[in-house]
């Protein structure tokens, strides 16, 4: 209310002295948030990246010597373009995938590594729409999501790259009757989609060499999933403490998480048929100790409530798709995201939802619920 926001204002400026006050639209640290319309919020770097710079070539026609290594100068040169890129990544995650794979060569970069860093600066100083993260505004109730996909090993590495989006949408998917082999009606498909807010994009180097593509989704699927509950967590914390009536410490928070007391539902998606499977019970157990583990992680999850549903997406819906590969994507699911705030999903779904019936005095409603 105006009578709370002007109490603690003044409790500021008697701590702090007197406060500059920013109105919409504003800037910090290079990230520019503006009211597109009275529905929607756009967080973008359109100035930031408008001021990248690439690197600039001398006379003696080093830029065709692609395999040569970068003498020090260069190499100073790309470290510096390639981190300014992975800031101005933060609004724009189409590009991430392509920088991490440069990031990898900051000791020892050759001429090649610096083009390609020249030629992302280019598209992230113009790109061909208006991009940003988008924030529309959601009605209640809500869900968490993590969108999670992995590529392949390929020529330039042995490891896989794992893609990790987290969404926040309205949770307009209430009641609905899968078919014996767990496929959505086509209905239920088109309300999954729709306004999204993309809270998290990460493009990352897997820790560990995959002994096949479902062993790499596998490991992160298990990795994206906990993020996606903390999220939850985190989103809903003022409403466990207005719930409370008193504040809360981490500890508790966590057992509240572990019981499945937190207020908003957390789905994951994934397009690995063979990690789906494994996680419903459909397959037995992996031979592989790492990718087991992760498998009965999410099994886990899933007994205990903490996951109410796993879908297995085409990957043509995607949104972590562009975060595994620099070229050649199978979705452009996060293109969409970024240029309009909108999830679309094509083609049919198959989901599980919880294992039992509703636990004592959850916050869930029995809708979506197996009996």
């Amino acid at each position: 209310s105006v009578s709370t926001t002007k109490w603690i204002g003044k409790l500021l400026t008697e701590r702090f002295g007197a406060l500059t006050k920013q109105t919409l639209p504003f800037v910090h640290t290079g990230l520019q948030l503006e009211m597109i319309n009275h529905e929607c919020l756009r967080l973008h770097q359109d100035d930031f990246n408008s001021k990248l710079k690439t690197h600039d070539w001398s006379k003696d026609g080093r830029k065709y010597q692609a395999e040569e290594q970068c003498t020090p100068e260069e190499a100073t040169s790309f470290r510096s373009i390639t981190c300014a890129c992975l800031w101005g990544c933060q609004t724009r995650p189409e590009e991430l995938s392509s920088v991490i794979s440069l990031q990898t060569k900051l000791k020892t970069p050759q001429i090649k590594d610096l083009i390609a860093i020249n030629v992302i600066v280019k598209r992230l100083r113009k790109p061909s729409s208006k991009t940003g993260i988008f924030f529309w505004r959601l009605r209640c109730p809500l869900h968490a999501m993590a969108i999670t996909d992995a590529s392949g090993a390929n020529k330039k590495s042995d490891h896989a790259v794992e893609g990790i989006s987290l969404l926040i949408s309205e949770d307009k998917l209430k009641k609905f009757e899968p078919d014996q082999l767990d496929y959505l009606p086509e209905a239920a498909t088109k309300q999954l989609g729709g306004k999204c807010h993309l809270m998290l994009a990460s493009s990352t180097k897997s820790k560990r060499v995959s002994h096949s593509t479902s062993h790499a989704e596998t490991l992160a699927g298990a990795r994206g999933l906990p993020m996606a509950q903390l999220l939850a967590v985190r989103f809903c914390e003022h409403e466990l403490i207005s719930q409370k009536q008193a504040k809360l410490s981490p500890l508790q928070l966590m057992t509240k998480q572990d019981d499945a007391e937190i207020p908003m539902p957390v789905d994951m998606g994934i397009d690995c048929m063979d990690f789906w499977e494994l996680c419903c019970g459909y397959r037995g157990v992996p031979q592989d100790k790492s990718q087991r583990l992760a498998a009965l992680a999410v099994r886990e999850e899933r007994r205990t409530h903490r996951l109410r549903r796993l879908y297995h997406i085409g990957t043509a819906s995607m949104s972590s798709d562009m975060l595994t590969k620099t070229s050649g994507w199978d979705s452009v699911s996060l293109k969409e995201l970024v240029t309009s705030g909108f999830w679309t999903i094509i083609g049919f779904l198959r989901v599980r939802t919880l294992f039992g019936t509703r636990p004592k005095d959850s916050p869930w409603s029995n809708q979506g619920w197996d009996d």
